[in-house]
């Protein structure tokens, strides 16, 4: 279910209008845009970062701003959509729609400051039953669209039960605010969400959006989306994608590199103290070992790691 928050619903039809409609990822009627490596997406006009190696340019106060509106996912529910009043609740920041279904929950807003849209997906509620209750099986959602990538299947259901009235969300919030440049966040398995969101509009699969429009992507302790295949596609599109990590968190490290997974780049590894950060080297060729990687494969288990980020308390603890 998705809450109307703010002023007046507009109408579909006006949004239909303005950004090519209502949208759901293409279908095998519909041939979309495969990027060549180094490739920035089709139209893409982004300025690449050299030190880094693709699109990212990681600015740790934008970051900031993006950890508190994954933490006030956490604290701002349907139940209460006008109870912008949380701890990290920023000011100049607009909660257009709050979208549940089944635990998950999405915010997609304005934010007046950065002048973009952006969509914050929650994380799991329970860490350690997302762990213990991890669905690692392979998903190839992508077939149709003539790409081989596997993802999650977890994840993806996760993901798949959101993304209709988050694309209409994302649509109209567009259209009400003159804009479509995109920032897209998450914590945990929302900052999966998050990535696979950003594949979406980058390849073209959400009308009035492309890659170009997306400004920012941060995750904070994200587990591996997919395969090798769906982590080159994604770097393929040189997006502004920050993969942020912190120390030993446990999150990161699953579903496992042996079974087949691969994270997508580019890591931002924070010490134990969130003191200094890595800008890590990730390549097509694999992880950096170097960053989260370094506490692999007996030491990556922190669940307190997990639910700090930027010395931002993560979860209801937060609120």
């Amino acid at each position: 279910t998705a809450v109307r928050v703010g002023f007046g619903l507009l109408s579909t039809v006006a949004a239909a209008m303005y950004l090519g409609g209502y949208s759901r990822p293409h279908h095998s009627d519909t041939e979309l845009y495969h990027p060549s490596p180094n490739s920035c997406g089709k139209g893409c006009d982004q300025v690449l970062d050299d030190s880094v190696g693709n699109g990212t340019q990681y600015d740790e106060a934008m970051a900031m701003s993006h950890v508190r509106l994954s933490e006030a996912t956490y604290c701002v529910g349907s139940t209460n959509p006008t109870y912008w009043n949380c701890t990290t609740c920023d000011a100049g920041v607009a909660v257009e729609y709050v979208i549940e279904d089944n635990g998950a929950r999405v915010l997609v807003g304005y934010d007046s400051e950065h002048e973009y849209v952006f969509v914050a997906f929650r994380g799991s509620y329970d860490v350690q039953n997302y762990i213990d209750d991890l669905d690692a099986l392979f998903k190839a959602p992508y077939k149709d669209d003539k790409s081989s990538a596997n993802v999650m299947a977890g994840l993806w259901d996760e993901y798949k039960k959101l993304y209709d009235d988050v694309f209409t969300a994302m649509q109209e919030t567009a259209l009400a605010h003159g804009t479509t440049k995109l920032a897209l966040m998450g914590h945990s398995s929302g900052g999966g969400c998050a990535t696979l969101l950003a594949f979406d509009v980058a390849r073209g699969a959400v009308d009035g959006f492309e890659a170009k429009d997306i400004k920012y992507v941060t995750t904070f302790g994200s587990p591996r989306v997919g395969d090798p295949t769906f982590a080159a596609e994604y770097d393929a599109y040189n997006l502004n994608s920050a993969r942020v990590t912190h120390f030993e968190d446990i999150v990161p490290h699953l579903p496992m590199e042996s079974l087949g997974y691969q994270h997508v780049t580019t890591e931002i590894y924070y010490n134990e103290h969130s003191s200094s950060y890595t800008v890590c080297d990730d390549s097509a060729d694999g992880e950096d070992d170097d960053c989260s990687n370094s506490c692999s494969p007996f030491s990556c288990t922190s669940i307190d790691d997990h639910l700090s980020y930027l010395k931002v308390v993560i979860g209801d603890a937060g609120c």
